[in-house]
């Protein structure tokens, strides 16, 4: 989504009006869009266009505001909420496709279970589960309040078995 932001005439849209023109294209598919890009002007423009599929892959990291500040994301859970409903509202039966962080450094019980609950109502089509790993070198990797490996596990196991019930429970197309 950020193609062509560092440069002065040409971005994704401009991108994807070209590839709209080739003989041979039959589908377009985009993926790993950042909340920011998604605004309802945006999704609005993309839900023009013929050969897009409605397949969003949206790099959410977290369901909790709290946890997605100390990740140094630039959005919260409510504009996650504002996206996957403006998506609903633009595009029939999207599939709607989630990267999501389990144990986070400082990632509480409580923290969790509301990102689970936030899946649930969301009702992704997939949910792609990592437990955190450190990366030297990184912020994240020096913060306190890191969470046992266990922990991470079990987290991602349970987030993962909600990914599985909602998978059966969506309409998941091909895209």
């Amino acid at each position: 989504a950020s193609y062509g932001q560092d440069l002065d005439n040409l971005d994704l849209f401009d991108v994807i009006d070209r590839l709209e023109e080739i003989e041979g294209i039959e589908r377009i598919r985009l993926s790993s869009l950042m909340p920011k890009f998604l605004t309802e002007t945006n999704i609005q423009r993309l839900s023009k266009y013929k050969k897009l599929c409605p397949h969003f892959h949206i790099s959410m990291q977290s369901g909790n505001t709290e946890v997605l500040k100390r990740m140094n994301r630039k959005y919260s859970k409510e504009l996650l909420i504002e996206v996957c409903s403006n998506l609903k509202k633009y595009f029939v039966n999207p599939y709607l496709a989630a990267d999501v962080i389990v144990g986070f450094p400082g990632e509480t019980e409580d923290d969790f279970l509301e990102c689970v609950e936030y899946c649930k109502k969301i009702g992704f089509s997939k949910i792609h589960v990592f437990p955190f790993s450190k990366r030297e070198g990184t912020k994240a990797a020096g913060m306190s309040n890191q969470l046992d490996n266990a922990v991470k596990k079990q987290r991602a196991r349970k987030l993962i078995e909600i990914d599985d019930i909602s998978s059966i429970l969506c309409n998941n197309n091909n895209y």
